[in-house]
């Protein structure tokens, strides 16, 4: 399943539910897009389980303008969580749900409302990642997860001295995983910001914003510092 698994019946949707035209090739560009967007921020596939749906007529919005808007739900076991789509082109063009000669290439698809932490809750109440991870060299404890990270890392006893080395590693890391995903047409997003901050006598805090990975990203991370063997706790907060 995608996105927007069958376009023809949004179509029919949009024009009986908010009496507005969209457009199937507008629909197609923003189901590939976004639906390879939310896979590699979130690591989860849409299914039966997980999938869009409609938010009600009264609390609809469609906001055009340099940066448009529609706001959806999204259903996650039971639940409907709000999930906004927002688009912008590279151009500066205006682009509208109903135009039919669109150069997908110029339009830059996000989420807003996007809420990683919540969903692995709904679909997973038992587990605290989308994903299998095992033979860690430390402790992991997850307090939420965010595109907005915060990792603490506890260095163990004997590597107290390595803070400096440590942080050194850490940013060679990020700045490698951006530089291969560039490489790469950025098929794994790319890192926005980052910040290494450390707190004697063991403590050092990595703030990341993941920008447009994710998921993908959150498990190399892992296996980066577990490869370091160098903490006791990582916690992400």
């Amino acid at each position: 399943m995608t996105l927007f698994s069958y376009p023809e019946i949004t179509v029919e949707r949009f024009k009986t539910e908010y009496g507005l035209d969209i457009s199937i090739e507008f629909l197609k560009c923003a189901d590939g897009r976004l639906t390879a967007l939310f896979n590699r921020q979130t690591g989860l596939k849409f299914s039966k389980d997980l999938c869009l749906s409609w938010a009600v007529k009264e609390q609809f919005i469609y906001n055009i303008g340099q940066v448009s808007k529609l706001n959806f739900k999204l259903y996650v076991n039971h639940h409907w969580n709000d999930l906004n789509i927002l688009w912008e082109s590279v151009s500066g063009l205006i682009h509208h749900i109903s135009d039919v000669n669109i150069n997908c290439l110029d339009i830059k698809f996000s989420f807003e409302f996007l809420d990683i932490d919540t969903y692995v809750k709904q679909l997973y109440p038992k587990d605290k990642l989308p994903f299998k991870i095992s033979d860690l060299s430390y402790k992991l404890e997850i307090t939420r997860l965010n595109l907005n990270a915060t990792f603490k890392l506890e260095i163990s006893p004997r590597f107290l001295n390595e803070e400096n080395l440590i942080v050194q590693d850490i940013y060679a890391f990020l700045n490698n995983f951006n530089l291969y995903s560039e490489l790469k047409g950025r098929k794994e997003g790319v890192i926005h910001n980052s910040k290494c901050t450390i707190f004697k006598p063991q403590i050092i805090l990595v703030e990341i914003d993941m920008g447009s990975t994710g998921i993908s990203f959150l498990k190399k991370i892992l296996k980066f510092l577990s490869a370091l063997n160098k903490f006791s706790h990582v916690q992400i907060k």
